[in-house]
């Protein structure tokens, strides 16, 4: 097979995985860079619509799909929920949550999240329907060379274990700190994420009492 048939092979397979998967480009980025070499021969009659392949995969923006969890713990007759600190400026204060990597589910992703980000497990009591998505910045997608314009987060519930004390990896995550809700306000300054986090709690302790 010639190097050009290859590529445009490679190119259909690239936008098939696109199609057909949650992580969108960002996980099959190589591939899709391979791709652009030849993309000025992806035409009939391998496309007959004669648009390139490349342009077809870039211009379909998605959103990342990621994984958050609630974590409570019981503290006399109040529940406190686990913050995490990232470095920056802006929106530091968050619940657990990162992306999710191909082959897991949402509970697998966000326990695998809680682990390495606070090094802490957790049981497991519940599911929310909520989804969070917002948009990237356009300051901070300049920096992306990708098509993911946002993200979109499911949410878990889940249960201190024990008492062992959570440790945070000091480089994705600085600081954390165990809140009520009254306390949210003080870390969480974005109105809307702040409203949301504070209805998962109430819809965590619902399912506690």
């Amino acid at each position: 097979m010639s190097q050009a048939r290859e590529a445009q092979v490679e190119g259909r397979e690239a936008l098939s995985l696109v199609q057909s998967t949650k992580y969108g480009v960002c996980s099959i980025f190589r591939l899709v860079i391979h791709c652009t070499q030849y993309c000025v021969l992806c035409t009939s009659p391998f496309d007959p619509s004669g648009t390139s392949l490349y342009t077809l995969i870039v211009t379909t923006e998605v959103y990342r799909q990621c994984a958050s969890v609630l974590v409570f713990r019981e503290v006399g007759k109040e529940f406190e929920v686990l913050l995490l600190r990232k470095p920056r400026k802006n929106d530091a204060w968050q619940l657990p949550q990162g992306g999710i990597e191909a082959g897991e589910n949402l509970i697998e992703a966000a326990l695998r999240e809680l682990k390495e980000e606070a090094g802490i497990e957790a049981k497991v009591f519940g599911q929310s329907k909520r989804v969070y998505q917002y948009e990237y910045p356009a300051s901070y997608r300049r920096f992306r060379p990708d098509n993911v314009r946002g993200q979109r987060i499911g949410f878990i519930f889940a249960q201190v274990l024990n008492e062992s004390a959570v440790k945070v990896d000091e480089h994705e995550i600085h600081a954390f700190v165990w809140v009520t809700p009254k306390d949210l306000p003080k870390y969480l300054k974005r109105k809307e994420y702040r409203s949301l986090v504070l209805s998962l709690i109430q819809e965590g302790e619902d399912l506690l009492r």
